[in-house]
């Protein structure tokens, strides 16, 4: 499989206890994908909040779902706002995979997610 087939990019975030703006892309080299938040990205702030690549659609994920027992962390958030990149983790297989969400781990709460489609053509 050729990790530039699962390239996709959009500007749809889906809240939950809060919400982000702004233009996101998972982007291929040649050996791992990338998530790279756009300039305009903006979030709230809040504490211990960080990326996770998760299973369940948006819409199936609860303001207070815990994450990081169902989730594959990506890592923590590096800014509130402007472009930034995260390598995501190595995994053998993405399929599966059906948004990414950031999630305060320290009081529980889901902030917001995008809609991903991590299927292998």
């Amino acid at each position: 499989m050729d990790l530039r087939d699962l390239e996709q990019s959009g500007s749809d975030w889906h809240p939950k206890a809060h919400d982000a703006t702004g233009a996101w892309r998972i982007v291929a080299d040649d050996c791992r994908l990338w998530l790279k938040l756009g300039a305009d990205f903006r979030t709230d702030w809040g504490p211990d909040v960080k990326l996770y690549l998760v299973a369940q659609a948006v819409g199936d994920i609860g303001v207070r779902d815990q994450l990081g027992d169902s989730g594959t962390l990506i890592g923590p958030i590096q800014a509130f706002e402007g472009a930034q990149e995260y390598a995501l983790p190595a995994i053998d297989r993405f399929a599966g995979f059906r948004a990414i969400m950031l999630h305060c781990q320290r009081y529980s709460a889901v902030w917001c997610g995008i809609e991903i489609n991590l299927q292998s053509p």
